[in-house]
């Protein structure tokens, strides 16, 4: 459970720095670096470029606090519910023929299966497309 409150926190944390660094993109893009022997080095980037990969990053984490939430609200009620029998003493420890746990599949953990799969694909595009226009950008901004 403390997972997914850790989740919801990272991530909400996440979309919200980077809606700050989003506008105030400008004031990032240019900086001085000083070396040890004291020369400087400027770097500039392009906003644009930086704006782009900015939302890539909000759309990431967004998808994770949505699968974070999605996982709070499909365990929550089960914890609690686990909980309550221990507490009742009505916990069932019986076992199947095969020796495994009886295991109630409710129709929660199924939905959240769907969205976790989704969720993974999306990640997976997300991040090779920011991949392959952070790979593009950073090739023009070195020229």
């Amino acid at each position: 459970m403390f997972s997914h409150y850790f989740l919801v926190f990272v991530n909400g944390l996440a979309v919200l720095s980077n809606i700050f660094f989003l506008f105030t993109v400008g004031s990032w893009s240019k900086f001085t670096i000083h070396d040890g022997s004291g020369k400087a080095t400027k770097f500039e980037a392009d906003e644009f470029g930086l704006a782009v990969l900015t939302l890539f990053k909000i759309a990431l984490h967004g998808l994770l606090l949505k699968w974070s939430i999605e996982g709070l609200k499909t365990f929550k009620p089960i914890v609690k519910d686990l909980k309550r029998q221990q507490m009742a003493g009505m916990f069932n420890n019986e076992h199947n023929p095969q020796g495994e746990p009886i295991v109630k599949k409710s129709k929660d953990i199924k939905k959240f299966k769907k969205t976790t799969k989704k969720m993974l694909l999306a990640t997976i595009v997300l991040i090779f497309a920011s991949t392959l226009y952070a790979r593009s950008y950073f090739l023009r901004t070195a020229d």
